[in-house]
């Protein structure tokens, strides 16, 4: 009894603290709307399972509030999504919703829409008799199956955000962006590692033992833990955790001349020696060609030139591109040489900058420069 009240009030805690840190996130009037309604919908649907489940202490409720008992398993699918949107709208340039991410909440949907066919719509006594009997729980759509299926697909995609973010890194020299990876790696680090935990319970037939209560206060104790220090860190660092981004620049010593003569020489190395056919280039490297210190040039590229190495440095290799593919004499060359030549050493991350930055795959354009010279 003791372990049960224990259990009860720290998922409780865990709840508010949750609830409590995304009302604050949602309260701030600066920075990106966007990653913060995602990462507040994270929290939010995270706290919702937990509130709904806890209601599984209170049979009693299950003949006052049947639909209370199945409320939080629809909200079981939400919370992976919202995390997936989350580090997509920090790591990369898409901040706000496609139509497409739609997709996303297809399995909430489903098993929303089976409750409400199969449970909602019945009287409060057939519920009762059909919560009573288990006889509601579809195998595939409530029991596990396809929240299983849709947690790992969400896992490994945001674990490829996070490796592909940490390769942007090398080229960044902000401290921003590199306390952001750190931040993003305990958001979702701690959270499958506690998962992890979690499900190796089920797997393992623990919660079946004697000791059950045990390896439950322990899970939500972790929990708890975990909670505690979004809270924590949202207080240390909020500027990256309500995404707020302060300029990095604003207690700079450099003047407007100084960047300009800081300019000639970036437009010196990068358009009369073309170093940016180094595919081993790096903001740190490049500052060491125009002798310029790194902190500085990457002022000038986000102040003057409004963009940041990663992007400058890709927009001068597919200029190079664009005039290679339009060359008659390199005509015979592959799309795949081409990129190499020009600095580049990934397929994908090339024809995704070149299809950015022109409208058109490599290949339709230089289909199209072939026929503007056959006419």
């Amino acid at each position: 009894m003791f372990l049960e009240e224990a259990d009860k009030i720290i998922q409780f805690i865990s709840a508010f603290l949750l609830i409590l840190f995304s009302m604050i996130i949602l309260l701030q009037k600066r920075g990106k709307r966007m990653p913060r309604f995602f990462l507040s919908a994270f929290f939010i649907s995270r706290a919702l399972i937990i509130i709904f489940f806890a209601s599984y202490f209170y049979p009693g409720l299950i003949y006052r509030y049947p639909d209370l008992y199945v409320m939080g398993v629809p909200v079981l699918f939400l919370y992976a999504p919202f995390l997936f949107l989350y580090t997509r709208s920090v790591t990369t340039d898409k901040q706000g919703i496609r139509w497409y991410d739609g997709f996303h909440f297809l399995p909430f949907i489903l098993v929303l829409g089976y409750f409400l066919i199969y449970f909602h719509f019945y009287p409060g006594s057939t519920k009762t008799s059909i919560l009573l009997g288990d006889e509601l729980f579809n195998p595939f759509l409530v029991d596990g199956t396809l929240l299983w299926i849709q947690f790992f697909v969400y896992a490994i995609a945001i674990t490829y955000l996070l490796v592909e973010y940490r390769i942007k890194l090398k080229l960044y020299n902000s401290t921003y962006s590199h306390d952001m990876y750190h931040w993003l790696v305990f958001l979702v680090g701690a959270f499958l590692l506690w998962k992890a935990i979690f499900v190796s319970g089920y797997l393992f037939g623990v919660l079946k033992e004697d000791y059950a209560s045990v390896f439950r206060i322990f899970i939500e104790l972790a929990f708890l833990f975990y909670a505690s220090m979004i809270v924590y860190k949202g207080l240390k660092i909020p500027h990256v955790v309500l995404s707020l981004e302060e300029d990095p620049y604003k207690s700079s010593a450099l003047t407007a001349d100084d960047r300009q003569v800081m300019l000639s020489r970036l437009r010196t190395v990068m358009i009369n020696e073309k170093s940016y056919l180094d595919p081993q280039l790096t903001l740190t490297r490049l500052a060491r060609l125009c002798d310029i210190p790194s902190h500085h040039l990457s002022q000038i590229l986000n102040i003057d030139l409004k963009q940041n190495f990663y992007t400058y440095t890709n927009n001068h290799r597919i200029e190079e591109a664009k005039m290679l593919l339009s060359d008659p004499e390199k005509k015979d060359h592959t799309i795949l040489e081409i990129l190499y030549e020009v600095g580049f050493n990934s397929k994908s991350v090339f024809n995704t900058a070149f299809k950015k930055n022109t409208g058109m795959t490599p290949t339709d354009y230089r289909k199209k420069m072939q026929a503007q010279d056959a006419a």
